[in-house]
This record gives structure tokens, C-alpha cells and sequence, in this order.
């Protein structure tokens, strides 16, 4: 078996693993509290989508709409519709989804989502060319979490980017004092 398709049996063992841990938390009688149910919810969404399969993230992104339309702006159901979305290859409209998510105010609670939706739509604005736009998201993810590993690795190739291109529009005038330094 290649490295490959043993990669993606073991993705797919996780996949498996993950939807049958929610099966067992899924309540069995009714519902059992607003908040443990949409949790658990989102969680088998979540599952159907890392399966990669358009149709169950289709599905996945249907539940998504649901939720987030009986509660605005709720951080987790706009993350995971974001991610749904860029999984689809629907990038605009996984923007528009995680440009909702810069409003909200950050706290403890949602650290981990807020800064997920911001470095997602950092990368789609590094992507389309707006390095300023997506410096702004990275920054505010070093604001509030400085040791973030993927902060400073879209910072750094941030910087080697909008570095590479000036180093191509501004050739002429780099290569000007390395001549005039070569003695004869």
C-alpha cells in the first residue's frame, strides 16, 4: 500500500472513528437541551464534511444555514459554513461568511474559532492579492494569540510574497548598486 493510500485509509478511519463518538453522544430521547443538541449537531456536520464528499458537505452546509439562521452571527456555524463552502470551492461566498465573523468582538470562548475564520479569510485574501487586508487579519491573531503557529507562518509568507514582487518591479534598481560596487 503507497504512503498515499494508507494516508487516506487512516483519514478515513478518523472520519469513521469521529461519527460514531457523536452517535453515542447524540441524545436519544427528544431533545436534551438547546445547547447540547446544536453542539452535537454541529459535530456530526463537522464529520460529514471531513469525509470531503460534495454531497455530505452539501448536506453538512444545509444544517449550517439552518442554525446559523436561528442564531445571527454565531461563530461556530459561520466558521464551519466558511469551511464548507471553501471545501465546495465556493470561495466568494466563504468570504462573505468569514468577513461576517471580523465584527464579532473576541473572547475566550470563541479564541479558537475567531482566529480559525481569520487566518481561513487571511489565506483567501493572500490568494486574490490583498496582501493589506490579510495583514491586518494576521495581525490581529498575533494581538490576541502570540504564539500561533500558523500566524507567523502566513506572516512570514506574507512578507516572502509582497517581498518576491517588489523584487520584480524594482529589478532595475537592485541590480544598479551591485554593479557600481565591482572594483576593476
Amino acid at each position: 500500500m503507497s504512503q498515499l493510500g494508507g494516508a487516506e485509509h487512516r483519514e478515513q478511519v478518523g472520519v469513521a472513528t469521529a461519527q460514531n463518538l457523536v452517535k453515542e453522544f447524540r441524545p436519544r430521547h427528544g431533545s436534551s437541551g438547546g445547547q447540547r443538541s446544536d453542539r452535537i449537531t454541529l459535530l456530526v456536520n463537522l464529520s460529514l464534511m471531513a469525509t470531503r464528499d460534495p454531497k455530505h458537505i452539501q448536506r453538512a452546509l444545509q444544517a449550517f444555514t439552518e442554525l446559523a439562521s436561528t442564531q445571527v452571527n454565531n461563530v461556530p456555524y459561520l466558521l464551519a459554513m466558511g469551511q464548507a463552502f471553501m471545501l465546495l470551492k465556493q470561495t466568494p461566498r466563504a468570504r462573505n461568511q468569514l468577513k461576517r465573523l471580523t465584527k464579532v468582538e473576541w473572547s475566550w470562548e470563541l479564541s479558537e474559532d475567531l482566529e480559525t475564520a481569520w487566518l481561513l479569510l487571511a489565506d483567501v485574501y493572500i490568494k486574490s492579492g490583498k496582501y493589506d487586508i490579510a495583514c491586518d487579519l494576521l495581525q490581529r491573531c498575533i494581538k490576541y494569540n502570540q504564539v500561533h503557529t500558523h500566524t507567523h507562518t502566513h506572516t512570514h509568507t506574507h512578507t516572502h510574497t509582497e517581498r518576491d514582487s517588489d523584487r520584480w518591479t524594482d529589478g532595475g534598481a537592485h541590480s544598479q548598486p551591485a554593479e557600481s560596487e565591482v572594483s576593476v
